[in-house]
């Protein structure tokens, strides 16, 4: 469930990226405001943008908005 990265792409500097669930847990996604595998997919685009051997673990959030729950799929930049 937790491999959810479908699509990756660049813009300059800018990273975005698409996440989903499968399709056996996008049944569940209306559960929760962002489903914690979609959540964890998004960061994985993260790791994308790593330039040394260090991958950083965000500890807190700022300017993310939620606009819609029970997704099951994403996108992010």
């Amino acid at each position: 469930m937790f491999r959810g990265l479908r699509a990756a792409w660049r813009r300059g500097e800018e990273l975005f990226a698409e996440v989903a669930l499968p399709e056996e847990a996008s049944g569940e996604a209306g559960r929760f405001g962002l489903h914690p595998a979609l959540l964890d997919a998004a960061m994985h685009a993260g790791i994308l943008n790593d330039t040394d051997d260090e991958t950083a673990v965000p500890f807190a959030w700022n300017d993310v908005s939620l606009h819609a729950v029970g997704a099951a799929a994403v996108r992010v930049g």
